[in-house]
């Protein structure tokens, strides 16, 4: 079975991919030489269980609202149905505001929730229901009374574990679905959605994720954890996505409100939002994983106007990159890329690009902790980004180290305020100024060691060197005599950028 959503996002990728393989990244950007990488290639233009917390309140007007507190836990008393049949009765002549209760044992079924009945198990650990090939576990029907599904555990086969239809309300709660084959949680087209506590398992480790089919499908392999298109407004809370072989969190048009939400080791990207507003306050990821693909792994895609707002998000160890913005827009507070194996952040598309701290640290990143493309606007503030590790490319014919803090291409208008950056290999900071206005810099500290530069530019008519541009730039060790010494001519220095970008 051909599934809609899974060649519509690989005809996506694939299509930004081929401009990709035109752009020369980070330090390679400044060989005069704009074809592909030979050696791989920029990125394509593409709470754990426990007492939940959502933090403190944050003021009015801040970037994500206050959401309402989480529901009750599970009540572990009573008992409840055993055999599919009288279960699948039971809920066929319930009515709005009724409670159906499975028991403690497994139950081989496909279940149909009305419009106002909650399905609940006894024991969210014991009350297991297993669903049959090709059929939802658990098909909830959304509306104007919610329906709600709690406290099981979940496993689908071949097909959404929970699948949700219909125009209104439905809530899921304290459910561990086991994915396998399938997915996780699906909904479409519904009004509203409340998500909490949610465990959504795959079957992609580490240790099995290069054995993964190139091309899956839900027949061979758990391909979403979380699949939302056209909700009107969803919530999540503490909820963990892993293990799944396409994407943990897809959402497509839908406005998406998450606090304390992990989507940590998913094949190919942890989270895709195409379109839509996104507020996140607590979202994580301990990396995607790469497996043996060729498109690039990333944790956070934002691409089709998405519109993200964030606190506190924090992204280690990604076997990719951490977070694509294409065609999209950003403003975060409090973010953490660390140790992400192919890149920070990176920008292309045009959009807005803003993140601030406090407690904003991009470190130990490879090739470039963050890299711009192409942007309306850039703003990057109470930040540190440091120990970008160096990586060798080849441009053209020849080998290119490289290994930057913040590199921005075609961008319309930069602010730069209260960073540091140090101790990364290439460079500090790199500026594509061309035609556009002068950058608004202050309070920006640059440290390096070796022959390593600190803060340089270009515009339309090659190296500017110091003075003017960069009043606001403070040098200190090496950084200062490399950039005082280095100019047209030095290797890898003949000018940067991304063919056909424009902000």
């Amino acid at each position: 079975m051909r599934y809609p959503v899974l060649v519509g996002i690989r005809a996506q990728m694939r299509a930004i991919g081929v401009v990709a393989t035109a752009v020369v990244f980070a330090a390679g950007c400044f060989s005069s030489h704009r074809a592909a990488d030979a050696s791989g290639g920029p990125p394509p233009v593409m709470p754990p269980p426990g007492v939940y917390d959502v933090g403190p309140a944050p003021a009015e007007g801040t970037l994500c609202p206050w959401l309402p507190e989480p529901p009750p836990d599970c009540d572990t008393g009573g008992t409840g149905y055993c055999d599919a049949g009288e279960l699948a009765r039971a809920l066929a002549g319930a009515r709005p505001g009724d409670v159906v209760r499975v028991g403690r044992c497994r139950v081989s079924a496909s279940l149909s929730v009305p419009a106002g009945v909650t399905l609940a198990g006894v024991d969210p650990t014991a009350s297991i229901v297993v669903a049959p090939p090709n059929q939802p576990a658990i098909a909830l029907s959304a509306e104007a009374s919610p329906s709600i599904v709690r406290c099981l555990d979940v496993t689908a086969n071949r097909a959404p574990g929970v699948l949700v239809v219909g125009p209104g309300e439905a809530r899921v709660e304290h459910l561990t679905v086991h994915a396998p084959t399938g997915m996780g949680v699906s909904a479409e087209g519904v009004g509203r959605l409340s998500l909490h506590r949610l465990d959504l398992v795959g079957p992609v480790t580490p240790d099995n994720a290069a054995m993964q089919p190139l091309d899956p499908t839900p027949e061979e392999v758990g391909v979403f954890g979380l699949e939302l298109k056209q909700v009107g407004e969803v919530t999540i809370y503490g909820t963990t996505i892993t293990g799944f072989a396409y994407v943990g969190l897809l959402a497509i048009e839908t406005a998406v409100t998450l606090r304390a939400t992990e989507v940590s080791r998913n094949l190919g990207s942890g989270a895709m939002f195409v379109g839509g507003p996104v507020c996140a306050r607590g979202l994580s990821s301990e990396g995607a994983l790469q497996g043996s693909r060729l498109i690039p792994a990333y944790d956070i895609v934002l691409t089709d106007g998405a519109e993200f707002h964030g606190a506190d998000v924090s992204i280690i160890e990604s076997e990719g990159y951490a977070i694509l913005q294409a065609s999209s827009s950003l403003d975060v507070e409090g973010l953490v890329l660390e140790g992400n194996r192919q890149g920070g952040l990176w920008v292309q598309g045009g959009g807005e690009t803003t993140i601030r701290g406090p407690g904003t640290r991009i470190v130990d990143n490879h090739s470039a902790g963050v890299f711009v493309c192409s942007a309306a606007a850039v703003s990057i503030s109470g930040a540190e980004i440091s120990r970008t590790q160096g990586r060798v490319r080849v441009i053209g014919s020849r080998p290119v180290e490289i290994g930057a803090g913040l590199v921005l291409g075609a961008v319309a208008n930069i602010r730069l305020t209260d960073i540091r950056l140090a101790d990364n290999a290439t460079a500090g900071m790199i500026l594509d100024l061309g035609t556009a206005p002068a950058p608004e810099i202050d309070g920006v500290f640059v440290s390096g060691t070796g022959d390593a530069f600190g803060a340089v530019a270009f515009d339309e008519f090659g190296w500017l060197g110091i003075g003017g541009w960069d009043d606001g730039v403070t040098r200190e060790g090496a950084a200062e005599i490399n950039d005082t010494l280095g100019g047209p001519g030095e290797p890898g220095l003949e000018g940067f950028g991304c063919p056909g970008a424009a902000p």
